[in-house]
């Protein structure tokens, strides 16, 4: 089966999870993707990254975008956007997001985070 998709890029198959198990990101990548997916542009990407500690130019969001795309076999930044929904990377907060230590993670605290 081939699918056409409004973002121009075509599939053999429905996506499935089972398909893309093997694939492992950098902690970068994974940082990126999940910004990314969240409709950030690839400069809000970068302020956000180095706001947390992670020196990442504009330029370099860009270049892992390309590399995302070849990874997930996608055309297109939008494409790659789709295939990350559907594949859940919007909803686990990458580990390079958290800086290592102890965190209290109370039912009080916990309430703040999810809100």
């Amino acid at each position: 089966i081939i699918i056409y998709t409004s973002s121009n890029y075509y599939v053999k198959n429905p996506i499935r999870k089972e398909d893309f198990m093997h694939i492992e990101l950098t902690r970068t990548q994974q940082m990126v993707l999940y910004l990314y997916v969240r409709n950030y542009s690839y400069k809000e990407v970068s302020i956000w990254l180095h706001s947390l500690g992670h020196k990442i130019s504009a330029a370099m969001v860009n270049k892992t975008l390309d590399q995302l795309k070849t990874i997930f076999n996608v055309r297109d930044k939008e494409a790659l956007r789709d295939v990350s929904l559907k594949l859940g990377y919007d909803t686990a907060l990458p580990a390079g997001f958290i800086r290592d230590g102890s965190y209290d993670v109370t039912d009080d605290v916990f309430d703040l985070w999810v809100i």
